[in-house]
């Protein structure tokens, strides 16, 4: 540390308090600059399902230096279930963590605003409470694309063995086992 320091000085700018401020400065600036890319990671993601999808989204958008695989057993058109309901709550704040994203996903939603529950012939409903709705098929393949369009690497038919050791295969930092795994 004190050669690094002092590297570059003389015995004049010893004298010089703002030269030395300036090379520790440097000094810093070269320290932090290191640290940051010791702080690239390998993240895989077990589950290509909308949670596995999102995060990896999302977490290339926040750091795009990182390498993220979402791994997913299926065909990349497959999909389980019949789709997915948000609230507006939920809707605003997909809006703020990426709003592109988000304005794909509710240009393809299903609004409405009473819920109607049907109860011993009778029927009940209430109002004002904001819900949307979009084809689970529709949601990965929105998903799937801004992953793909942010550098994310989606590795489909990836069938993972419960002793299977992914962290050393793909060489991760982090591994996330995502909703839906099973």
């Amino acid at each position: 540390f004190f050669e690094l320091l002092f590297f570059g000085l003389d015995q004049h700018s010893l004298n010089d308090d703002n030269y030395f401020k300036l090379q520790l400065l440097k000094l810093k600036q070269f320290k932090c600059q290191s640290e940051i890319r010791d702080l690239i990671m390998n993240i895989v993601c077990l589950g290509g399902g909308p949670a596995g999808l999102y995060f990896g989204l999302l977490m290339k958008l926040r750091h795009p230096e990182h390498h993220i695989t979402v791994l997913e057993r299926n065909k990349p058109y497959d999909t389980f279930g019949w789709g997915v309901v948000f609230s507006d709550a939920t809707m605003s704040r997909l809006q703020v963590a990426d709003p592109m994203t988000a304005s794909e996903i509710l240009g393809s939603f299903n609004h409405w605003d009473d819920i109607a529950v049907h109860f011993k012939g009778e029927t009940m409903r209430s109002g004002g409470h904001g819900f949307c709705g979009i084809g689970r098929k529709r949601l990965l393949n929105i998903l799937q694309k801004r992953c793909e369009a942010l550098g994310v690497e989606l590795v489909f038919e990836a069938e993972v063995d419960a002793n299977a050791d992914i962290g050393a295969q793909y060489k991760a930092d982090l591994v996330i086992a995502c909703d839906g795994i099973n």
